[in-house]
């Protein structure tokens, strides 16, 4: 569920106090909010989750928790996919250790999950980011994809009607699926257009006619 409210304490509120939301303050002699308000501490997708924390021991807290449900509940934790990502470490070696179940040795194992710090690029649902939201690696892997597939159909031997089939209804379609969340500059949708507009008239070995002014 997108966006579930999580408290795992039994008063409602947060026992380490590391949350933004729902605290009291006063403001001119409005109304201060309830101190019992929800709190996010982490958003469930389908087969993701994405606990938060202001602090290292608050995540901490949220990781244990999560992995003694996964245990009385017989799930796995793929720790291969789980990233703790730090913002602000100023050089500190944080380690988040979580029992992963061993089929070798049929029993859970401690593992250490990979830190990465704001700066260092991870892929998450597909798209490669950091914490600080800089797509351009995901951008640069966009750029070698799209030439590998035109290089791929321009080596064909197709129909110029199949080839703007195909740029039309699969390759120009998976570009702008990939870019949905990363926000490409002008820039770089010129130059992917460009890239596509050359490929096809070295392949059609068509010219560009450009008009002539007085």
């Amino acid at each position: 569920v997108f966006g579930k409210h999580i408290n795992t304490d039994n008063n409602g509120g947060d026992e380490d106090n590391d949350e933004p939301h729902g605290e009291s303050k006063s403001n001119g002699g409005q109304a201060q909010q309830p101190t019992d308000a929800p709190q996010t501490q982490g958003q469930a997708f389908v087969d993701d989750l994405i606990p938060i924390s202001a602090t290292f021991e608050g995540i901490k807290e949220r990781a244990e928790a999560l992995t003694t449900f996964l245990q009385v509940n017989a799930g796995c934790l793929n720790a291969g996919k789980t990233f703790h990502i730090s913002l602000n470490t100023k050089g500190a070696q944080n380690i988040i250790t979580v029992p992963t179940w061993s089929r070798t040795h049929k029993r859970y194992l401690p593992t250490d999950l990979t830190e990465v710090d704001e700066h260092t690029p991870f892929r998450y649902l597909g798209v490669w980011l950091t914490a600080r939201l800089s797509f351009k690696k995901q951008h640069t892997n966009l750029t070698k994809g799209l030439q590998r597939m035109l290089t791929t159909i321009t080596s064909s031997p197709l129909t110029p009607e199949m080839l703007v089939y195909v740029i039309n209804t699969v390759i120009i379609p998976r570009m702008l699926f990939a870019i949905q969340v990363t926000h490409p500059k002008d820039a770089l949708l010129d130059e992917w257009d460009q890239t596509i507009q050359k490929a096809c008239r070295r392949h059609l070995e068509t010219k560009v006619l450009l008009p002539i002014t007085a």
